[in-house]
């Protein structure tokens, strides 16, 4: 990609009109120090994009299609765990079919749709598993009961579930956590 770039530098130098003076082959040079910085400008704007994924151990006490039916298993889950609900201000648009904010949410960009819990949490919420995990059909939700760092974190919390739900089960996700506007 650096060459194609030197060699569009020196074709485009080549194509100056004849009155230039001479001194922009020292242009040029400057302009070709300045491509190969930009190659570490590239590396520097990939490793930033990868700064904005993070490593999270997402803990699932159930999965489903129906919102009422795990609404009620998640509230039974936080009476017996203790741990608390937090829907981020979501719920389940009928018409849309959709877990959603309001349509009158302050958040413009997201006002009326699905926004994901997305950094380390131990809060009971429904989210959409193909968030999580790619190999989840579109459109089957879970009961989220944490999102976590730390491994061993998930653990303990997955231990607590299991006592009132064996088919939980722990995932790790590579998650997006840059700014989504």
């Amino acid at each position: 990609m650096i060459r194609c770039f030197i060699l569009l530098l020196f074709i485009l130098a080549g194509c100056s009109d004849s009155n230039s003076p001479k001194s922009d082959i020292s242009v040029s040079v400057q302009k070709i120090d300045t491509i190969v910085n930009l190659d570490s400008s590239v590396n520097s704007v990939a490793s930033s994009i990868y700064q904005d994924y993070t490593n999270y151990w997402i803990v699932i006490a159930d999965t489903g299609l129906k919102y009422d039916q795990l609404l009620k298993q998640m509230l039974v889950l936080n009476e017996k765990v203790k741990l608390p609900i937090d829907s981020m201000g979501r719920f389940y648009n009928r018409k849309k079919d959709l877990i959603a904010l309001p349509d009158n949410d302050e958040d413009e960009m997201y006002a009326g749709e699905y926004f994901p819990r997305r950094f380390e949490s131990d809060f009971l919420s429904i989210e959409y598993l193909n968030y999580y995990t790619s190999s989840s059909k579109e459109k089957v939700m879970s009961i989220v009961a944490g999102v976590f760092i730390n491994e061993s974190s998930a653990d303990s919390v997955l231990t607590q579930i299991r006592n009132f739900k064996s088919s939980a089960f722990k995932l790790k996700a590579n998650l997006y956590t840059g700014c989504m506007h």
